[in-house]
């Protein structure tokens, strides 16, 4: 099975989304999913703008929030390669710092990201970075 690392737009999308092509492939088999551990206190701070949304309950929201704890494979910032976090950052920083763990940790294991941020996208496809899940691949 391919690994994919999913990004904060991705589960965002997924919580938000029921019925989704996002949150059934993220909730799917076809690939193992992989994110840095802050992705689960990311979404913890977002919980209120989370719950504000108008196309899923509070009861929905909480219960796919399980799901994806269960699908996503988080892994400890700490486990990756220093040399990968310090490239990671170097195609990062001018797009979007915060994006630096994903990248970090695509490197680390050899794989694809996926994600629905435009900007990341295209400003890493720019520096020569294009490890992208297409959603043609879903």
């Amino acid at each position: 099975m391919e690994k994919i690392i999913v990004d904060s737009s991705i589960v965002f999308a997924s919580l938000i989304s029921p019925g989704s092509k996002i949150r059934w492939a993220l909730l799917g088999d076809k690939y193992q999913w992989y994110c840095p551990n802050f992705m689960a206190f990311e979404i913890f701070k977002h919980k209120e703008k989370l719950l504000k949304n108008k196309n899923t309950t509070e009861e929905d929201l909480y219960n796919c929030y399980e799901k994806i704890l269960q699908k996503v494979h988080f892994v400890n910032e700490s486990l990756i390669a220093v040399e990968h976090f310090i490239d990671a950052w170097h195609l990062c920083k001018e797009i979007d710092p915060k994006d630096t763990p994903f990248v970090a940790l695509a490197l680390e294991l050899g794989c694809k990201i996926w994600s629905k941020d435009e900007e990341l996208v295209k400003g890493l496809k720019a520096k020569g970075f294009d490890r992208f899940l297409e959603e043609d691949e879903l």
